[in-house]
């Protein structure tokens, strides 16, 4: 696949004061997420406790196992919200990655960690299959009487 890069101007479309307010949402996020990772991170090595009960031992590895995989999801969570800072301290916050066209700023407030326009991003949901299928199917209601 080759990838052609644009050249894209920087773009003025939102009032720096509803940039910087969703920037310092982003870093609060941030500090909440790193907070919430270190308590995680703190409970599984200072929990060196011995399980007399299979069970109560099994119960402990698979709340562990829980508490592992929501702490990669909160990993992946701070990296888009580093990536989405380093936007917009480039001026490239608000710009579609795909076309290269604003991305209205309704959309930029209610999801900041947005990287396509609405186009964009409904194109990509129907190549890679993640499009809900709505009203394709019909429901049939089977009366129970």
């Amino acid at each position: 696949m080759i990838w052609i890069q644009r050249k894209i101007k920087r773009v003025e479309f939102m009032q720096q004061e509803k940039i910087q307010h969703i920037k310092n949402f982003l870093l609060k996020k941030m500090d909440e997420l790193r907070n919430v990772a270190g308590n995680t991170l703190q409970r599984l090595k200072n929990n060196g406790e011995k399980y007399a009960d299979v069970c109560d031992a099994a119960a402990y590895e698979y709340s562990k196992a829980i508490d592992l995989a929501v702490r990669g999801k909160e990993r992946n969570m701070m990296l888009d919200i580093q990536e989405t800072i380093m936007r917009i301290d480039r001026g490239l916050f608000g710009i579609c990655d795909h076309c290269g066209r604003k991305i209205p700023e309704e959309r930029m407030i209610g999801a900041p960690l947005s990287k396509l326009c609405l186009p964009c991003q409904m194109d990509f949901e129907k190549r890679n299959g993640m499009l809900r299928k709505r009203f394709s199917q019909k429901v049939k209601i089977k009366n129970a009487y």
